[in-house]
C-alpha cells in the first residue's frame, strides 16, 4: 500500500489489519442488540397506527438488510481480505473555477482532496458486492415511493460511467450542472486487480492506482520492514496550500463589498501581510513522519517531527 500513496501527497495514514467474518459477526450482533433496545423504547411512545406502518415497512426492509449482510460476508469481506488501507490527502489538481457558482479566481486554486485507498484481494468479488449494494438501494427507492408516492417520486439510480485507464477502471458519477458541477469533480471508485481508490477526482484515482511510493528523507521512513501503521504529513506544504484560497477569499470579499472599494482595499492591505507572516512562522513545523511495528514482543513507534530554521 505504501506504493499507492502518490509521490507528492501532502499527507497520508496507512495501516493494516485482519479482515474476518468473525469480527463482522461481532459487529452485527452488537447492532442487532442496539436495534432491539431502540424498538423496545419506541413502541410504547408510538401510536397504534404509526407502529403498524413501521412494522409493515420493517417487513419490507429486513430482506434487503439480509441481502446486504450476504454481500458483506460472501463478496466484500473476502474481496478486501488484504486488510490494508490508507487515507491520502492530496492537492496537486488546480483550476481557477472548481464549480459553476464560484467566481473565476485570479490564480489557480489547488483543490484539497481526500482519497480512501484499499488493498484488494479479489477485484471481481468487490465489483459484485458494489452491484448488490446498488440493487438494494434501488429497491429502497421503490419501497419509499410505494409508501409515500407524493413525497417520494420514483426514479432510477443511474449506472456509473465506466472508463478504462492504465492498470484498471474508473467508475464515476458526474455532478449535475444545476448543482454547480465541474467536469473534473465526480464521485468515483477506481479499481485495479490489487487496489481500490475512492475519491472525488477521477484523475486522483487514476494517479493512486499507478505505483508511486512517497520519497521521504526521514529516519522514521522505515518502510522496508513489516509495518502496522505509517503516517506522514507536510505541515509547510499544507500552509502553502492555504494562501491561494486566502487570496481568493479576499478577491470575493472585495467584489461583494458594500463599503467604499478604496476602504476595502486598504483594510486588505493591512490585514493580509499580518496573516501571511503568521502562516510563514508556522512553516517552521515542516513535517511529521512516523511508523509503528512489532519487534519481538514489543510494539515500537518511531516518529520524527521536523522543525526547520526559517532564517531571516
Amino acid at each position: 500500500m505504501i506504493n499507492h500513496l502518490g509521490d507528492n501527497s501532502i499527507g497520508w495514514l496507512v495501516g493494516r489489519g485482519k479482515q474476518s467474518v468473525e469480527q463482522y459477526d461481532h459487529c452485527v450482533a452488537w447492532l442487532k442488540r442496539a436495534f432491539d433496545h431502540l424498538e423496545a423504547i419506541a413502541e410504547p411512545k408510538s401510536s397504534v397506527e404509526d407502529w403498524a406502518k413501521y412494522r409493515a415497512a420493517r417487513e419490507q426492509v429486513l430482506p434487503l438488510l439480509s441481502r446486504l449482510d450476504m454481500a458483506n460476508r460472501e463478496l466484500l469481506i473476502p474481496g478486501l481480505a488484504d486488510g490494508q488501507g490508507a487515507i491520502v490527502f492530496e492537492a496537486t489538481a488546480v483550476d481557477d473555477q472548481w464549480c459553476n457558482f464560484m467566481s473565476a479566481a485570479q490564480q489557480e486554486l489547488p483543490l484539497p482532496t481526500l482519497a480512501l485507498v484499499y488493498g484488494v484481494s479479489n477485484a471481481d468479488l468487490v465489483k459484485r458486492g458494489a452491484v448488490e449494494y446498488f440493487d438494494v438501494a434501488q429497491d429502497v427507492v421503490e419501497i419509499a415511493h410505494q409508501a409515500e408516492p407524493t413525497d417520494f417520486p420514483q426514479f432510477t439510480i443511474p449506472v456509473p460511467t465506466e472508463s478504462k485507464i492504465t492498470g484498471g477502471t474508473v467508475y464515476s458519477y458526474e455532478i449535475p450542472a444545476q448543482l454547480g458541477g465541474s467536469d473534473r469533480i465526480a464521485p468515483n471508485a477506481s479499481l485495479s486487480d490489487s487496489v481500490l481508490v475512492l475519491s472525488l477526482l477521477p484523475e486522483l484515482g487514476e494517479k493512486l492506482l499507478t505505483s508511486a511510493a512517497p520519497a521521504i528523507d526521514s529516519p522514521a521512513a522505515e518502510f522496508g520492514r513489516p509495518l502496522v501503521y505509517a503516517a506522514h504529513f507536510q505541515c509547510a506544504k499544507f500552509i502553502e496550500l492555504l494562501k491561494p484560497w486566502i487570496d481568493y477569499g479576499i478577491q470575493v470579499a472585495i467584489e461583494n463589498a458594500n463599503q467604499d472599494a478604496a476602504t476595502a482595499v486598504g483594510m486588505v492591505g493591512f490585514v493580509k501581510p499580518q496573516v501571511y507572516l503568521f502562516l510563514d512562522v508556522l512553516k517552521a513545523f515542516d513535517s511529521y513522519t512516523g511508523v509503528t511495528y512489532r519487534e519481538d514482543d514489543t510494539w515500537v513507534t518511531h516518529g520524527e517531527l521536523r522543525l526547520i530554521d526559517l532564517g531571516n
